[in-house]
């Protein structure tokens, strides 16, 4: 489900956006103040059935319209009612505030949706508010955001829909991936044994490479597991494959072509350093011809995660990190060494090199076809001949996929030229020519 446009009313109480999203890269634009992160986390947010964050941004009325001709209206209102609870004797009415979403999709019945029942729900899980967007789980002695209590109690939204269950599955089966502007670390509160709140970061570059060490490691085992079976077909095809009868020219040029592959997964340690001979005859035709098919079968499984390694490695390769260069293998995931032959600790590398790291880890290993990317500020910490590079780099890992992205930035590089490609919030807001139905 393709995101074709998006419609805000007041935002921050003054500004009006109609932006469509025809292209698979969209760029948002503007002075800082006008929305760019705000409206992307809006996106994100209604993707991940989060609508405790709408609680959280002043606005009238958001429309999110669809490539499938839904459209989803969330309205706000967060006006003053009187309590006219007739038992109260003191002659003065209390001013309550009842903060209410109004969910309308397409042209049916709105749905009420109210901060204090959402709150109530966390309250019941044993969820105690903290400020804003923190809550301490009373249970475990950690700190929670709204999103992560939601993704853990997906009935708390479910309830709240009821009939809506097939447009609640289209939104969270929504493959979403959200790069935000704070990537070098993650963030944790947790209760220390003096009962204070303490704050920890992890290095994302670190937890990166873990991960790509763990994808790597799994990758050997299904490779070593699939070979060995192909082992036992081998065999087992020989006494009916008789006749089988690949020319001597096109098993020797098939046969480069896998030798090149193992070669390619050797490298990154996904196997062993597997060849498969070249002298073909007629004494052993049958067999060679057996054994290069099945270890086709096996190594193209694989490729496409190659390729994504290879990728990894040439773009940070051409981005020509000061005196070193990126290593992968299956025991580390990715080290840096330096020119003198030294190994250098990710966490050690430049803001820059970092967030040139994560963003491509992200880019690469984190994305799928049909996906929607939301990126906020690319250029963060990065020298402009990098920024000029993004969109073209972004096109090399998107090649092929159904992707669509939304990208905030201010940087005229990351634009490079490509304004057709741009939203720009203060020219939106200015013509002032939106109009909410």
């Amino acid at each position: 489900m393709k995101l074709k446009s998006l419609i805000v009313n007041s935002l921050f109480d003054q500004y009006s956006y109609n932006i469509d999203f025809k292209d698979d890269i969209n760029i948002i634009t503007s002075p800082n103040g006008y929305g760019k992160s705000t409206i992307l986390r809006t996106i994100s947010s209604l993707f991940d059935l989060n609508f405790y964050y709408f609680f959280q941004i002043p606005f009238e009325k958001i429309i999110f319209e669809f490539d499938n001709d839904y459209y989803i209206s969330v309205a706000k209102n967060n006006t003053p009612s009187i309590n006219d609870d007739s038992s109260d004797i003191s002659g003065e009415s209390d001013i309550l505030i009842r903060e209410q979403l109004f969910v309308s999709i397409n042209d049916e019945k709105e749905i009420i949706i109210e901060k204090d029942d959402i709150e109530s729900s966390f309250e019941k899980l044993g969820f105690i508010k903290f400020e804003n967007d923190l809550w301490f789980d009373s249970k475990g002695e950690k700190y929670f955001s709204s999103l992560d209590i939601i993704i853990q109690n997906p009935s708390i939204i479910e309830s709240l829909f009821k009939d809506k269950g097939e447009l609640l599955m289209q939104l969270s089966g929504t493959n979403v991936l959200f790069i935000k502007d704070n990537r070098l670390f993650t963030s944790s509160f947790e209760k220390c044994f003096s009962d204070s709140l303490i704050h920890i970061e992890k290095y994302v570059i670190e937890d990166n490479a873990n991960k790509l060490k763990n994808i790597i490691t799994e990758k050997k085992r299904e490779f070593s597991k699939k070979f060995q079976a192909s082992q036992s077909k081998i065999i087992a095809s020989i006494t009916v494959s008789s006749n089988l009868n690949i020319l001597v020219d096109e098993y020797n040029k098939r046969a480069k072509i896998l030798n090149d592959k193992f070669g390619r997964a050797f490298s990154i340690g996904i196997c062993e350093d597997i060849k498969i001979p070249v002298d073909f005859n007629d004494g052993n035709k049958v067999y060679l011809s057996i054994t290069l098919q099945e270890y086709e079968k096996v190594i193209d499984e694989f490729i496409e995660f190659i390729e994504k390694i290879e990728l990894f490695i040439d773009i940070i390769t051409k981005s020509e990190f000061s005196n070193k260069k990126i290593l992968v293998k299956a025991e580390y995931g990715y080290k840096f060494i330096s020119d003198s032959g030294l190994f250098i600790s990710n966490k050690s590398l430049s803001s820059g090199e970092q967030h040139r790291v994560i963003t491509l880890f992200e880019l690469i290993f984190n994305s799928n076809n049909g996906m929607l990317i939301l990126f906020d500020e690319p250029e963060l910490s990065n020298h402009v001949m990098w920024q000029l590079s993004f969109i073209g780099d972004m096109e090399r890992v998107f090649n092929g996929k159904n992707i669509q992205s939304i990208i905030a930035t201010h940087s005229p590089q990351i634009i490079d030229g490509r304004w057709n490609l741009t939203k720009d919030l203060y020219q939106i807001s200015n013509d002032n020519n939106v109009s909410l139905t």
